[in-house]
């Protein structure tokens, strides 16, 4: 069986996919919603169809799902056998070596990823260089010396040393802790 599924359009492009999609033999036609994808409808197609039942649209862009969640609706869809057929874009798993434009999918998939982890290493390390230290500024120590100091005058509350010092009490605690642990 072919089940045909209609992405996010107008009502004009809607009815243009719902006559191809008949055309090319879906009589079960599922409508996506406006302005998102569906992801619930795509799932309850994938429950719904069998093994070798085949799910259509007119373009993968009908899916209105960024490339990496498409990879993984496909594996689903392998997983349960059921083929794959994009119109516009010419992909068709019932045919020979039509699924082999998924392992490009996710060969580009894997570039991206790859990219984007070297031009973040590419970035902290020309932060490095620079000079620039990564992460949360630590607090002056002047300022937890003085909490510190004011703690154990017991004259203050915790609130007070807060608005004081700025050193939070989640900070003040920490320093108290570590340096009960070098001086046991």
């Amino acid at each position: 069986m072919k089940i045909g599924y209609v992405g996010n359009k107008e009502l004009k492009e809607i009815d243009e996919q719902s006559k191809i999609l008949n055309k090319n033999g879906c009589w079960e036609i599922y409508f996506g919603h406006e302005n998102e994808p569906d992801k619930k409808l795509l799932r309850e197609i994938i429950e719904y169809a069998g093994e070798k039942d085949v799910l259509m649209v007119y373009s993968l862009g009908c899916l209105g799902i960024p490339i990496k969640k498409f990879i993984n609706f496909f594996c689903e869809l392998s997983k349960k056998n059921i083929d794959f057929i994009s119109i516009k874009d010419g992909i068709d798993t019932t045919k020979k070596g039509g699924d082999e434009i998924f392992n490009v999918f996710i060969a580009l998939e894997n570039i991206e990823r790859e990219s984007k982890q070297a031009k973040g290493k590419k970035g902290l390390q020309s932060i490095k260089m620079r000079g620039i230290n990564g992460g949360r500024p630590k607090k002056e120590t002047t300022l937890i010396e003085k909490a510190i100091s004011l703690y154990y005058k017991r004259e203050f509350t915790i609130k007070e040393i807060e608005s004081s010092t700025g050193v939070s009490k989640s900070t003040l605690y920490r320093e108290l802790n570590k340096r009960k642990n070098r001086n046991p």
